[in-house]
């Protein structure tokens, strides 16, 4: 906490993205409830759930266009007001039962998901060029947490002002709307501190060749720092994103004829739910200490036997209190490791190329939950205790995979 009081533009930028994540936060579960309750189609509420994902396709593009913006500061002032007023008009049509307002609506989402992805890639190497190196896992672990906290105070407060207001939905949207505008004056408040370097030359290469060239500058910075294989490390984090995202469809089936303590359906998911977001939480608190004297390596192989674990006990039929007490384990420590990889790319990654760098990392990662949900879901549905000797056997293949590895790491 001492970074906060310490750097103003920590201070500042923090607050600023607070109001954008919490704002997103609000409206998202607030949108398909309003589709559901208002239009009382299947067909809209997968459309609705579909657009959250439209967005995903365009990070890398995003990212390769916010590293050659030259006025980064500009833009991420600019874009709170665009989407305010993006969504000033979602209030005004919200309430309009037509295929109009809804094609509008889903329109003016993706639009402004897009911003926010640009709006956070120039965010990127500005943050990078203000702090420290050796604050940046408190940085990182900070930014986390405010993440963890936007998404369970968002979502809990737009249901209540939900229930508050007798569904009425054009407040969310307005409150949205007021969010970032909010957090547009407060980054305009410290304008003169987002400063970066310089930017990335725009070139006429193409698109799958700017990816090709990322990537190869990521490989590339793993052999120069003397780290692990960055191939090696890649798979890896996607094989263990998917099973940590795998545990919660197979209990999901699990608890349709099972209960946890008697709790219904409902307060089964909630308890797994709670339980792996305090525990994430819990991760990026304190990031100095034990875990920060540790190799990226090192939490991977400690995350990797909470999974064995996990896999274990859902084959031995063991109360599944323990598979949410372990997916909390393993939630607790991604919450050590996302800092550290991060904090690692900052260092390494030249400022203008980081966020293409970064996005490339994140889109391939968040690619994995819908894989490993589809893939487990399935699974589970045919046989519970056939998708646990799967996830046991996969994760046992990459704990294998982690203990046999040859590499040099530094610890």
């Amino acid at each position: 906490m001492n970074l906060v009081k310490e750097n103003r533009f920590i201070r500042y930028s923090m607050i600023a993205n607070f109001f954008n994540q919490f704002g997103s936060s609000l409206y998202n579960i607030v949108f398909i409830i309003y589709v559901a309750t208002t239009f009382h189609s299947k067909l809209y509420i997968s459309v609705a759930n579909m657009i959250i994902m439209v967005p995903i396709c365009f990070q890398l593009w995003i990212a390769q266009k916010a590293d050659e913006t030259e006025f980064k500061s500009k833009w991420i002032i600019r874009i709170g007001w665009i989407q305010g007023c993006f969504f000033f008009v979602i209030a005004f049509l919200t309430g309009k039962v037509s295929l109009f307002a809804f094609s509008m609506i889903c329109f003016l989402n993706i639009i402004s998901d897009c911003l926010s992805c640009y709006q956070s890639c120039l965010y990127t190497p500005i943050f990078s060029h203000q702090v420290h190196e050796e604050q940046l896992l408190e940085a990182y672990s900070l930014n986390n947490i405010i993440g963890y906290i936007c998404a369970i105070g968002g979502q809990t407060t737009g249901v209540w002002i939900l229930n508050a207001t007798h569904q009425q939905f054009k407040v969310i949207a307005m409150l949205n709307a007021i969010s970032f505008i909010i957090s547009s004056l407060i980054f305009w408040s410290i304008k003169d501190d987002l400063r970066h370097g310089q930017a990335l030359k725009s070139s006429e290469t193409t698109f799958l060749n700017k990816i090709k060239a990322t990537y190869q500058l990521a490989i590339q910075t793993f052999n120069e720092n003397e780290k692990v294989s960055f191939r090696w490390m890649f798979v890896c984090i996607v094989l263990m994103n998917v099973l940590s995202t795998a545990i919660s469809p197979i209990l999901l089936i699990y608890y349709l004829d099972h209960s946890l303590f008697r709790f219904s359906y409902g307060e089964s998911i909630l308890v797994l739910q709670i339980v792996g977001l305090v525990f994430g939480i819990l991760g990026n608190l304190h990031p100095e200490g034990y875990f920060a004297q540790k190799s990226l390596v090192s939490i991977l192989k400690m995350s990797t036997v909470v999974l064995v674990v996990t896999g274990l006990i859902g084959i031995l039929n063991l109360p599944s209190i323990f598979i949410i007490l372990l997916s909390g384990g393993d939630a607790f420590l991604t919450g050590k490791f996302n800092p550290k990889l991060s904090a690692f790319w900052a260092k390494s990654i030249p400022e203008y190329q980081l966020a293409q760098v970064r996005t490339l990392i994140s889109t391939v990662v968040m690619a994995s939950i819908p894989l490993g949900t589809v893939i487990f879901s399935v699974l589970a549905s045919y046989s519970v205790k056939l998708s646990w000797f799967v996830f046991f056997g996969v994760s046992m293949g990459v704990l294998i995979s982690i203990v046999a590895y040859k590499g040099k790491e530094v610890d």
